[in-house]
């Protein structure tokens, strides 16, 4: 499995209100995603950073994402993040089974 983090450095346009629409209008653009096992939206209001962390079942799922319009328009928007990417040696939480099942804790 493969990590993908991504975060905006947004000194002074960090709005956390506009930034916690940006997450619910956004949300459902995730659900099924091929090869998304799991996605957090991220945001330190100390630091003034918005993100995501997602763990992908493959580099290569990371690897699309990375060039879909879907992330190009997120760039579009907030301007260019910086990324780091992660190999997972190890995955715990609910099985990948249940991630495609939608179950949630």
């Amino acid at each position: 499995m493969h990590a993908l983090e991504y975060v905006w450095n947004l000194g002074d346009r960090f709005d956390s209100a506009a930034l916690r629409k940006r997450v619910d209008d956004r949300k459902g653009l995730y659900e099924g995603l091929p090869g998304l096992v799991s996605k957090a939206f991220v945001m330190n209001e100390t630091n003034r950073q918005f993100g995501g962390f997602y763990v992908w079942r493959t580099s290569e799922d990371a690897d699309r994402f990375l060039k879909s319009e879907l992330f190009a328009g997120s760039r579009a928007a907030m301007g260019e993040p910086e990324i780091r990417r992660f190999e997972i040696p190890a995955y715990i939480g609910p099985s990948l089974k249940e991630s495609a099942e939608g179950l949630s804790h």
